[in-house]
């Protein structure tokens, strides 16, 4: 009887905040029985504090691309790892179907199931990508259940009540929340809706 996996999403374009939450979640979630395997497949400016991981069963892959991991690769990883739950990083040019297919056609010994996903956007350009590049953001945060608006306040109330009224047009049953970058950890440490979207 094969056993199962959780697998949780983090999307979000390069620079908007993606590994900062991570770090900040696993820190807030992550419990040694869990065995977390992290896939990053981007490459940011920002990394993962390891040292702070240590002695919590947390590994972390690094890959260019979603195309970079092939069955024989995923497969060996599982083997080694044996994750009881994987955190996928994704930047806004892999969407959520990508994996979800890529998780249903390799055969493997576990069943993976996508449990929540999880979408930041930068309040500062969000509006600029949706206007020139919604082809490519749209889908991620269409698919999303949990949408965090980083950096919102570094803008008018305004013009967040606009982004917000923009983001639930495209995903009306997400949660929604603000953080502030520089007090993300406190943010998401406040938060019920990090509980509710870790079911």
């Amino acid at each position: 009887m094969s056993s199962s996996c959780n697998v949780e999403v983090v999307t979000g374009f390069l620079g908007w905040g993606k590994t900062t939450f991570v770090q900040a979640y696993l820190d807030l979630t992550a419990k040694p029985e869990d065995n977390t395997l992290v896939i990053q497949l981007e490459n940011g400016r920002t990394k993962i504090d390891e040292g702070k991981l240590k002695g919590r069963n947390i590994s972390i892959r690094r890959f260019k691309s979603i195309e970079d991991i092939d069955e024989k690769r995923f497969n060996r990883m599982i083997a080694f790892y044996q994750p009881k739950r994987i955190i996928f990083e994704l930047n806004c040019m892999t969407n959520v179907d990508q994996l979800r297919n890529m998780l249903n056609d390799y055969n493997t010994t576990r069943k993976f199931k996508i449990t929540s996903t999880i979408s930041l956007v930068d309040a500062i350009t969000i509006k600029i990508f949706l206007r020139n590049m919604s082809n490519i953001i749209q889908p991620n945060i269409q698919e999303a259940d949990l949408l965090i608006i980083n950096n919102y306040n570094k803008i008018s109330r305004e013009t967040l009540k606009d982004i917000r009224e923009s983001l639930e047009q495209l995903n009306q049953h997400a949660h929604v929340m603000e953080c502030m970058w520089d007090s993300l950890y406190e943010n998401l440490k406040q938060s019920r809706l990090i509980k509710c979207v870790r079911r």
